[in-house]
């Protein structure tokens, strides 16, 4: 883990069928101080949210092959009702996100995602843990 540069410390387990900005993504949390762990789609999304229940936020985006980024919300939070959610899209949205849950927008800059991190962390109703 790199160095904590928010003094979050918090757990985030990012979803994205693209490598790439997979990689980008978790690369530029973790610079900010989180925990990243990483899916490449919904199945195994699930079964590390089962596997671990430090996970303080779920990053996904929206449009993936196989199950959509707001059908694995609704089968994670049926495992964890108070899972904070920041979804990824480029696309101009969809109906079914909750209202609860953020939204950026794609392409966007680190502090960007940065800031749409903490906001969903800091609104987050039910966190994992205790900080």
């Amino acid at each position: 883990m790199a160095p904590v540069a928010s003094g979050t410390g918090a757990v985030i387990l990012l979803v994205d069928d693209d490598e790439g900005v997979r990689d980008f993504v978790a690369d530029g949390l973790r610079a900010e101080g989180y925990l990243v762990h990483e899916a490449s789609h919904g199945a195994q999304a699930l079964r590390r949210l089962q596997a671990d229940s430090t996970i303080d936020l779920m990053v996904v985006d929206l449009a993936m092959p196989g199950m959509t980024g707001t059908e694995l919300v609704r089968q994670a939070r049926l495992q964890r009702p108070g899972l904070a959610v920041l979804y990824m899209t480029g696309h101009a949205g969809d109906p079914m996100v909750d209202e609860r849950d953020r939204l950026l927008a794609k392409p966007f800059r680190m502090a960007e995602l940065a800031a749409a991190v903490a906001a969903a962390l800091a609104d987050a109703p039910d966190l994992a843990r205790a900080k």
